[in-house]
């Protein structure tokens, strides 16, 4: 994340976190307000919708900012995700199932259409022999 001082708020900031000390702050606050705000996703929301994730992310973390740290953040980017390996793993058989699913919903289709057309010539040949 990228921040800007607020030049209006400078003193307040200098007096509240001293001038040599308010990065460190900083990174303190953006670890604990994302943090906070990565536990609010169930793991599929956060890897299916990272766009929407982070402009959430960016939303709290500049708000925060603006209220608590006399700063503004105009960037934020959601880049590295470090998970434990048996989590990682959960993600990619949950994505894989989801993908089963949707080729035997495919298939459903298809064997239903294919069906449909054997009713159909089954009809007609019937029609033929009737007249």
């Amino acid at each position: 994340f990228q921040y800007k001082l607020i030049f209006d708020q400078l003193y307040n900031l200098w007096s509240t976190l001293g001038h040599s000390q308010y990065e460190q702050t900083f990174m303190r606050i953006a670890i604990e307000q994302l943090t906070t705000a990565a536990t609010m996703h169930n793991a599929n929301f956060f890897f299916t919708n990272r766009t929407a994730v982070s402009e959430l992310m960016h939303h709290r973390l500049d708000a925060h900012f603006r209220q608590h740290a006399f700063a503004e953040i105009p960037f934020f980017q959601l880049r590295t995700v470090h998970l434990p390996d048996e989590f990682e793993d959960a993600i990619r058989e949950t994505q894989v199932k989801q993908q089963d699913i949707q080729i035997a919903k495919l298939e459903q289709q298809t064997q239903r259409v294919t069906f449909q057309t054997q009713v159909l010539q089954a009809e007609q040949a019937v029609k033929v022999l009737a007249n």
